[in-house]
């Protein structure tokens, strides 16, 4: 359904979209396997990362990609899927077919956010103390992901830019600011 929407309405509100299950399933999904092979039974936990572990690895795969080449294999899968039946080997052929790297990166790409149970979930936790703010970011899975995650401060100085170079399980990280920080929005570009 989401490639569709992204043929008609264009990538601004898909990408919007994307962001708010990626939060979903990074802040929110308990637990983790790879999409093929979740279990049948239907339960809460399932069901959560059945609905959301797709749309978060498209989502990596167009960080990974840019949008420019992302876009483009997705209007490519389109084209070439009949009646867009999800297919994963149709989508990483469509990719194939319109990158420059070899195929096998592509394929190691896929195989994190797709074929394996390394999406991570994570907490973000943030504080102020006199000129800096505090993140600490936890990765609830069993080995960590290296994560570039922008953020946006706000508060009284106005908005300012950081970004978190995550590698470890739980991290944390301070960052300059100046005034009474109110928010931390990780991942700014994507909030509509």
């Amino acid at each position: 359904g989401y490639l569709y929407q992204a043929r008609d309405q264009g990538p601004e509100i898909i990408r919007a979209r994307l962001a708010a299950l990626e939060s979903a399933y990074a802040f929110g999904v308990t637990r983790d396997v790879a999409l093929s092979d979740l279990p049948g039974d239907g339960s809460a936990s399932t069901q959560a990362v059945a609905a959301n572990k797709a749309p978060w690895a498209y989502h990596n795969v167009r960080w990974r990609l840019g949008d420019d080449v992302f876009w483009q294999v997705l209007r490519d899968y389109i084209k070439k899927t009949p009646q867009l039946l999800a297919s994963l080997p149709a989508f990483e052929a469509a990719a194939i077919d319109n990158l420059t790297e070899p195929p096998d990166f592509f394929r190691a790409v896929l195989d994190i956010h797709f074929r394996a149970a390394k999406t991570p979930r994570m907490n973000l936790a943030w504080s102020r103390a006199g000129g800096t703010a505090r993140a600490r970011v936890c990765q609830l899975t069993a080995e960590p992901n290296g994560i570039v995650l922008p953020l946006q401060l706000y508060g009284s100085s106005g908005t300012a830019l950081g970004t978190l170079v995550i590698r470890k399980l739980d991290e944390a990280f301070e960052i300059p600011y100046d005034g009474t920080l109110s928010a931390l929005t990780p991942d700014p570009d994507q909030i509509a």
